[in-house]
Parts: C-alpha cells; sequence; structure tokens
C-alpha cells in the first residue's frame, strides 16, 4: 500500500496547487463579527429596558405629583359642606401645606407626594391667591424619578 518510509500523509497533496487553508481564517473572522454583533444586540435590548422601566416610572411621578395637587385644591373647596369663603380656604391651605401623602393604590406603589401650599391677598384685601407645590417621588434603588407640579388659583 505505501512504500517503504513513505507515511500516509505525505502521499495526500492539495488538488489545486497553491491552496491552503482560508477556510478556517474566514470561520474565525465570521465567528468574531457575529460574536460582537450579538453582544452589541444584547447591549441594545438591555438599554431599551431600562428606558422603558424609567420612562414608566417618570410618568408614575408625574400623575402622583398631579394627584397631590388635586388632592390640595380639594381640601381647600370642597372639604367643607357649607359654602367656601376665603377665610375656610386660608384655613384649608394652612392645614394641607406640609403635609406627605404615601400613595399605595395599584400603579402608584412606593411613591411619595409632600405638599406645600401659599395664600397671598391683593392690595385691596378682595380676592386671596393660593400656590399649590405638588412635589412627587416614585421608585426605589437606581430606577427613582422625582417630579414637580405647581398649581395656582383664587377665590373672591
Amino acid at each position: 500500500m505505501y512504500l517503504r518510509g513513505e507515511s500516509p500523509v505525505a502521499s495526500r497533496q492539495s488538488p489545486v496547487k497553491g491552496q491552503g487553508g482560508w477556510l478556517m481564517p474566514m470561520a474565525a473572522f465570521i465567528i468574531v463579527v457575529m460574536g460582537l454583533l450579538a453582544a452589541g444586540m444584547a447591549r441594545v435590548g438591555s438599554q431599551t429596558s431600562v428606558a422603558g422601566a424609567q420612562e414608566q416610572i417618570s410618568v408614575q411621578t408625574f400623575y402622583a405629583a398631579e394627584s397631590g395637587a388635586q388632592y390640595a385644591m380639594n381640601r381647600l373647596f370642597y372639604d367643607t359642606a357649607s359654602t367656601v369663603s376665603r377665610s375656610s380656604a386660608a384655613n384649608a391651605c394652612a392645614a394641607v401645606s406640609g403635609s406627605t401623602l404615601n400613595l399605595n393604590a395599584p400603579g402608584m406603589l412606593n411613591c411619595q407626594v409632600s405638599i406645600l401650599c401659599q395664600e397671598s391677598v391683593d392690595t385691596g384685601n378682595t380676592t386671596s391667591f393660593f400656590s399649590i407645590d405638588s412635589s412627587a417621588s416614585c421608585g426605589t434603588g437606581s430606577l427613582t424619578a422625582n417630579r414637580h407640579v405647581r398649581v395656582s388659583t383664587y377665590i373672591q
């Protein structure tokens, strides 16, 4: 079968002269490029997921701050059974100012709202102006958001 001193490897020769293993480097190049693309896609997917969660918490925080402002407005004008007067609105403003709401409704978990209310009167002392500041904070850890809403109203 083989001549003496001849090895089986030495008897195999490439059918095309000058052909030398270009397929292996090409395969390694393709594997490296595909690996980099996969890593890039995984990173983009991860960042998109975090951005979506941050946007959701930001919207949630805005609605929490808005709810705090609506709560204060309700206390100023609709919390009494009698007709609302300037003095009752001023008393309600003082009562609600400095209060903190811990929201626990579905969609508002881990939200805290701080309310400040300030009253000012015009020069003729005929109109009371109220400025309500509602600051909300929602989320935990690295996914938190803070929003601030200011509402102004008056009563004569």
